[in-house]
Parts: structure tokens; sequence; C-alpha cells
């Protein structure tokens, strides 16, 4: 947090010239994410003190990030959070190591992280003051690889669940954002039956070097045109009852950064 605040001239800089600011590491995922916590999320302290200071400033935040293949502990991949290596254990993010395979979790145990995560880092925010600061969440960050067939990263999350990691990703976010923004939403002053729309942050999909076609092209396609959910298979009343089954045609997703 020294980085973007404690020096008064640069918090002085940020309150006039800044209605919004993102954190450079402070919420991804490998600051936050604690396997001996029940939701694997507790916040970090620097992540709490720039919260601290956007909300006591009034200025928005735009939480970065709940779901991304870098800054990602091993542990989140790894039977009983212990990831190896050569069959030894590892403490490096799980983009700078390839895990032993057997080390791995199955499709349903990540799935239900990915899910615990997400529900327990949203609920987090609304917990504590902050549903009416962050206005929108980066969901799902960097998951496009123009080089592939189908366009997207060969992750862990990929490699584990599959491309439909993304749909699962978003819809967690979209159920914790609805379920949340009721259940709390008297600690804002707001009605549940209301409108709720002051403390439902946008989610977006977030990556880089978009302006490239064949990029923007992949990024497009999974976000709009794949239909994870075909049929609606996968049941949460948050989806769009007249989606196609796809990210965005089932209302999960409202934007790309």
């Amino acid at each position: 947090a020294n980085a973007e605040i404690g020096n008064p001239n640069k918090e002085k800089l940020i309150k006039e010239q800044f209605n919004s600011i993102t954190f450079g590491n402070e919420l991804k995922p490998n600051c936050n994410f604690d396997p001996n916590s029940p939701t694997l999320f507790k916040i970090d302290n620097s992540a709490k003190t720039l919260l601290d200071f956007a909300k006591e400033n009034d200025i928005g935040v735009r939480g970065h990030v709940l779901v991304w293949h870098s800054q990602t502990s091993s542990a989140f991949f790894a039977k009983d959070f212990a990831p190896t290596v050569g069959g030894e254990p590892t403490t490096q993010d799980s983009d700078k190591v390839t895990l032993d395979a057997e080390c791995l979790v199955d499709e349903a145990t990540l799935l239900a992280r990915l899910k615990t995560y997400i529900y327990g880092a949203i609920e987090y925010t609304y917990a504590n003051g902050y549903a009416d600061v962050i206005y929108a969440w980066d969901v799902v960050n960097e998951a496009a690889d123009e080089n592939r067939q189908d366009g997207l990263r060969d992750s862990y999350y990929y490699k584990i669940i599959g491309p439909e990691y993304l749909y699962y990703s978003f819809l967690y976010a979209r159920e914790a954002v609805d379920m949340y923004s009721k259940q709390y939403a008297a600690d804002y002053g707001l009605d549940p039956s209301g409108d709720l729309s002051d403390i439902q942050p946008a989610l977006f999909y977030n990556d880089y070097n978009e302006w490239f076609g064949n990029k923007s092209d992949a990024i497009i396609n999974f976000l709009t045109k794949v239909k994870f959910n075909e049929g609606h298979t996968i049941n949460s009343d948050v989806i769009n009852p007249e989606g196609d089954g796809t990210i965005f045609g089932d209302g999960l997703l409202d934007g790309i950064g």
C-alpha cells in the first residue's frame, strides 16, 4: 500500500485528480488466499489500508482480481493445499512452475474452491463496509491466448476444469453479488427488495493488447459466442432464462476492460 499511499503529497494528488483507483497487487489472489480460512479468503493488510483510504476519501475502487493464472498460489490447485514439483514441496505461484500431475485436485474440488474463494472475497467487501466503494470487479484476468486453437490460455484452471471455468467464475461472482447485496442491504441503508445497484459492482473480463484483432476476436468468441451452458443444464436464479448459454448472453458479464 505504501507505493500508492503514505506519502502526503501523493495522497493529495490522488484525492485531487482521481475518482477511481485500482490496486497494483493488493487484491490479487496470492495476497488474499488463505487455505486455513473457511472462505479461503483473508484480507491482505495493505488491501484493507487502501480500501479504507478510498472509503474515507470517497474514491471508487475497481477490484482486481478474483481469477487469474498468475499471482495465484500453487496450493490453490493442489490436494491438501500441498503443491509439489518433482516430488518436492513448492511455495512458488502456479504460473512459475510445472506442478506434479499427481498433486493436482480434480475438477469438482477446484470448482468448489473457486466458488468458496469468490464468495469469500465478495462477502468480505459487504460485511466490512466496502460494497459502496468497489464499483466493479475484474472477475477473470488474462484468460486469452490467441495462439491456441480455442483462444484460451492453458492455465491450471483450464487444465483441471476446462474452458468452462470462465462461465463458472462469472456465475459465482454474479451469485455472490446478488446474495450478499440483499443480505447486507440494511447495513448500507437500503431496502433488500429495492434498488441495490449502488452496492452491486459491475462484473468485467480484463485483458491486455486487446487492440490486436486476433486477440479481441478470441475474447469476443469465448465471452459472447461459446455456449458453455447450452440448454441451461447449469441452473441458477441469476442466469437470464432467455439467455443463449454464453457468459454474456446469460447475463453474467457487464463489460470488458
